[in-house]
């Protein structure tokens, strides 16, 4: 059977790809597409087809809406993310040389360049390139497809130093024939005191066993005969019969000692984390309930059954899947779920090994963090890893903890399962010391290829750039984490309240009055707690939710009253009027408690418990008021029995009440302390849940609101001087404290403008002069962390303005706007990559010598100065692209002026496509003709020889030098 050609768009190539597909069809080779068309060309019915072995080569269109996530809106035709994952894996590899990008603007050019899809045959789209494309694929008739390549797992040796770490490793041979499927290394490892010689032969995947023993035997014959050998070897994909091929290996080879790799990492993560905590795990698989989610995360994609993330997790297919849902909506329930599954094997993995798993909380890394250092970079994977293995240290469950290499090699060849819960509140709290790129960058190698490797993280809010990430880390995937429906709320009581009909009943009718989304879904914790009350009733009489008393908490928002409902309930619960403590009590004692963790205090035991009810309550027998609170509903009682700790049962309360906290204190007024510097700094930025929901709760005019942001400055500038270290009080170091003040402040701005759909480029930096500046200049700001708002990078107008001593870091300064006005002085500029842009002022700023510009600003800025220059090269290049789009086969040819004006700009961004046009008219080098209903443009037959001399030799003469020097 004939291989195929693929060819792959997004919406904005589909016509492009029409194109290619009827020059491809003219040539007679199959064709397989992802894209609707008249011609009915063969549809792929999944990834797989497009790089498989019948595949002959790809032709990728690349728009510029490729660059766009995949969730943000539905398209006829969609470049697959599982598509975008096999074409990273190809990369790698020979097959790369099959695989033509045809690129169809400016903007794609600059998305791929230094990138991993750079290593393609890149092309820009215009006649000559498809001439060039055709030419190749002509010369591929007959021939195979891409075959899989033979593989191998590339740190054995660490592997191997593991297994024999008092011995010194030595690769003594690398042989690969793949023609015959050969392929094989040898290690020497010789122990440093006994002498013992051992010889390591690493077995590559894709081989032929009998082949590759014969060539051992006659290349490496002393080895081959010797008897101290051991052969390791991967899983192939697919394989079942695991004992089957190792019996094939010693009887080739002549050896007993045959090793898969999976398994010994498997034995040595399993010495390392000992037994899994199979308590807790029973215990959150008792009446676990199946959730929906919904693929990426907008509201149009239709949801899915929750065997997408378990067939996931079974699968193949490495990479990380990120979990995403609001506050309470069952995270850390199905991450447990997750976990007890690969724990107590109830997966069919397609890898049939052992499996170790390492569960990271952000309470653990949290507690860990006090315990060992936190690392002067960015963090990794490692790092959390071995910040949690330092809790459980400190609560005496030692574990040893696993070398880095072995870590990342156990991920890699799957035998460890790695989950992170509530990854959003590490970042939050180590916001300078966490940047996604570098975090997914670690992971590179580890989760591509034929890697087996998964990571499961939760979170409240997107920490990446889904825009960036689709290409740059096509291994993560997102789910949005899907409330319950009215099916899964009654099973969900049905099951916690098995042989109570009357109690269900009355649990159903609650969660409509408490637990209802304006989706018509409902909140887990909600029905959580409900599920708890109904327990907790002596008969079945009906549940009353009386209204309560608060001057804190508003009754029309849906998580107030849930809070205050419950509190009030609390109140009544206790007969004697002196040992109530009413709803406000409540609530400012549960700020307290939330104020004291976040403000790194300590742990909440039940001392510190007594001292928080008598500073709140100005009482001193608060023994029996903290009795009640380590019982109320909102507090973990696990924590408390287990470790004699006070914390929130719900992940996310610390932070409502950090909210609840805040608003008090801004409409107060209260006096920033050294304790709000903190929790702002950890809680407060842009498109964080404590930003978003703290000034949607703010009802102020613009000027109020400014007025008391500045009042906060001053105070929080104050605290920062007399309470924190010189280092600290430095505004250009990302992870100072002034730094992370100035952007919470900066993010409170941002949020407070949002909030009243006033968000955009002119109003924000008319808001920033007006708390952080003076006239036109603006002073010791700093704009950190990609500085994002709804995955969309907020722009600012430096038009007019001077800015002082601030900090850009990630910022997308190059499509802010500037004009001969715009200064910076004694500012530093971190990360801020982007495509520099002629139309943006930019080259028209002046940025002082005193300014700190890093490696990547230099490179962009010199770059695109470059550029726009307009040297007479430029112009050439210009003019030999314009004329070259209407050569083909030999000749030139009549095409329509739309058609022109899109291949010049393309492959051109130098000189506009209107002057061009206008002075190639001029001069009589092209000549129109209108054909009704559109406008055909030819090259004058007088031109035709000095054009063809232009393409083939770089010569410029007669009426085209004419043109250049109209350029100039």
């Amino acid at each position: 059977m004939q291989p195929y050609i693929s060819i792959v768009c997004q919406n904005d190539g589909h016509h492009i790809a029409l194109e290619y597909a009827k020059l491809v069809s003219e040539l007679n080779l199959p064709i397989l597409v992802n894209f609707p068309s008249e011609e009915k060309y063969e549809i792929a019915s999944n990834a797989d087809q497009f790089l498989g072995p019948r595949t002959a080569a790809m032709i990728l269109i690349l728009s510029r809406n490729v660059f766009k996530p995949s969730g943000k809106s539905s398209s006829q035709c969609r470049i697959d993310l599982d598509v975008i994952r096999r074409l990273k894996s190809a990369s790698e590899t020979h097959a790369k040389a099959r695989i033509f990008a045809v690129i169809v603007d400016e903007i794609s050019s600059a998305k791929i360049k230094d990138t991993w899809l750079s290593s393609f045959q890149c092309v820009t789209d215009n006649a000559i390139a498809r001439e060039q494309i055709l030419a190749k694929l002509s010369k591929l008739k007959g021939s195979e497809g891409i075959a899989a390549e033979i593989s191998s797992f590339n740190n054995i040796k660490s592997i191997i130093s593991e297994m024999e770490p008092m011995s010194n490793i030595v690769l003594v041979a690398s042989e690969r024939v793949s023609s015959e499927k050969v392929s094989y290394e040898i290690f020497c490892c010789t122990h440093r005191f006994r002498r013992v010689v051992q010889y390591y032969i690493h077995l590559h995947r894709g081989i032929t066993i009998s082949n590759t023993s014969r060539h051992l035997a006659e290349n490496h014959r002393n080895i081959s005969q010797h008897n101290e050998k051991i052969f390791l070897l991967g899983i192939e994909k697919g394989q079942t019969r695991l004992e089957e091929r190792l019996s094939n290996v010693r009887q080739a080879f002549n050896c007993q000692e045959v090793f898969y790799l999976e398994n010994i990492a498997s034995k040595l993560v399993a010495d390392s984390i000992g037994l899994q905590e199979v308590d807790r795990i029973e215990m959150v698989e008792r009446k676990f309930v199946e959730p929906q989610l919904r693929r990426g995360i907008e509201e149009d994609i239709p949801p899915s059954d929750y065997s997408v993330i378990t067939d996931w997790l079974a699968g193949s297919s490495p990479g990380i899947l990120v979990l995403v849902g609001q506050g309470g909506i069952g995270k850390t329930w199905v991450m447990m779920n997750l976990r007890s599954r690969v724990t107590l094997r109830t997966l069919e993995f397609s890898k049939p090994i052992t499996k170790g798993v390492i569960f990271i909380s952000s309470t653990d890394v949290t507690r860990g963090f006090a315990q060992v250092p936190v690392p002067d970079e960015y963090m990794t994977l490692y790092d959390l890893y071995c910040a949690s293995c330092a809790a459980q240290d400190e609560e005496k469950r030692p574990t040893d903890l696993l070398s880095r290499e072995t870590f990342y090699d156990a991920l890699e060849l799957g035998s460890l399962v790695i989950f992170i819960d509530g990854l959003d509140e590490i970042i939050t709290r180590y916001r300078a010391r966490f940047s996604a790129q570098s975090f997914f960058s670690d992971l590179t190698d580890r989760l591509t290829g034929d890697s087996d490797g998964k990571v499961v993280v939760s979170c409240r809010n997107i920490f990446f750039d889904q825009d960036e990430a689709r290409f740059s880390f096509p291994y993560v995937e997102t789910f949005e984490l899907l409330g319950f429906d009215a099916c899964r709320r009654s099973q969900f009581f049905h099951d916690a309240l098995q042989g109570m009909p009357g109690r269900v009943s009355k649990a159903l009718q609650l969660s409509d009055q408490m637990a209802a989304l304006p989706s018509g879904l409902y909140v887990p914790f909600v029905l959580d707690l409900i599920k708890d009350l109904m327990l907790e009733q002596a008969d079945e009489t009906a549940v009353k939710f009386e209204g309560f008393s608060s001057n804190i908490l508003d009754s029309t928002d849906l998580n107030d009253r849930i809070v205050g409902q419950f509190c009030q309930r609390e109140t009544l619960k206790v007969l004697d009027p002196i040992r109530k403590l009413l709803v406000d009590d409540q609530v400012r004692i549960f700020c307290e408690i939330a104020r004291h963790i976040a403000a790194s205090r300590g742990k909440v035991d039940r001392e510190a418990l007594i001292l928080i009810v008598s500073k709140v309550t100005g009482r001193k027998d608060a023994e029996g008021f903290a009795d009640q609170l380590t019982a109320h509903p909102f507090i973990s009682q696990e924590e408390f029995n287990r470790r004699g700790i006070v914390d929130f049962r719900f992940d996310f309360m610390p932070e409502y009440f950090l909210i609840v906290d805040a608003f008090q204190a801004f409409n107060a007024s209260r006096v920033i302390n050294e304790e709000d510097v903190r929790i702002l700094n950890k809680y407060c930025s842009m498109s964080s849940s404590f930003c978003l929901a703290l000034t949607r709760k703010l009802s102020v005019s613009a000027h109020d609101f400014y007025f008391r942001i500045l009042a906060m400055h001053e105070e929080g500038q104050e605290v920062i001087r007399e309470k924190f270290s010189e280092d600290d009080q430095k505004i250009l170091q990302p992870d100072s404290v002034t730094a992370r003040f100035s952007f919470a402040l900066v993010s409170l701005v941002a949020g407070f403008l949002d909030s009243s759909r006033s968000l955009d480029a002119s109003n924000f930096t008319a808001a920033l002069c007006e708390v952080f500046g003076n006239g036109s200049t603006v002073r010791r700001i700093a704009l950190l962390d990609g500085f994002v708002r709804d995955e969309e990078r907020i722009r600012l107008d430096f038009r007019g303005l001077r800015f002082e001593e601030c900090l850009f870091h990630a910022v997308d300064i190059w499509s802010c706007q500037y004009d001969a006005k715009s200064s910076f002085s004694e500012c530093r500029f971190m990360s801020c990559s982007g495509v520099f842009s002629k139309g943006s002022g930019v080259a028209l700023a002046t940025f002082e010598p005193n300014c700190i510009l890093d490696i990547e600003f230099e490179q962009v800025f010199t770059e695109g100065r470059k550029k726009i220059q307009g040297t007479e090269d430029q112009s050439i290049d210009a003019i030999r692209s314009f004329v070259s789009d209407f050569y083909r086969q030999g000749g030139f040819r009549p095409i329509s002026r739309e058609n022109i004006e899109r291949y010049y700009g393309a492959s051109n961004s130098v000189v506009a496509f209107k002057q061009i046009y206008r002075l190639m008219k001029r001069h009589n080098v092209i000549i129109e003709e209108n054909q009704g209903h559109y406008v055909e443009v030819r090259i004058a037959k007088s031109v035709h020889q000095m054009a063809e001399k232009l393409i083939t030799q770089g010569t410029l003469g007669g009426a085209l030098r004419d043109v250049a020097s109209s350029l100039r």
